[in-house]
């Protein structure tokens, strides 16, 4: 019944389909939405300018959508989105997005994940 009393309020959430671009705050970087799949990650021994960070060659996995960002994150990016969405660092770091810890990336991208399931 109080569905019918309100209608339009409880909407199903729908995850974005790969390929759709969003952001989560104002002036937050754009995300778009990359498909489940699998991919070579690495490349050949033998390639012209091959880094020793290359390799090995190996399979990646994605079972669930993802997204990430279009474009590389600016510090000032980083600062936005901290402060538009409340993000905390449990650590305190409040390095540059460059040199964000391994936990603050790790809490983007659980947030980005949910977004996104």
């Amino acid at each position: 019944m109080l569905g019918s009393a309100l209608p339009g309020l409880a909407q199903a959430y729908t995850a974005p389909l790969p390929g759709k671009v969003f952001k989560d705050c104002r002036n937050c970087p754009e995300m778009v939405v990359l498909p489940a799949g699998t991919f070579t990650m690495g490349t050949p021994d033998d390639e012209v300018g091959r880094e020793p960070d290359e390799g090995p060659m190996h399979e990646v996995t994605f079972d669930k959508p993802f997204a990430m960002s279009r474009y590389q994150i600016t510090a000032g990016e980083w600062a936005q989105y901290m402060k538009e969405t409340g993000i905390t660092l449990p650590d305190g770091d409040t390095r540059p997005a460059a040199s964000a810890s391994t936990a603050s990336r790790a809490i983007h991208r659980a947030r980005v994940s949910r977004r996104c399931a």
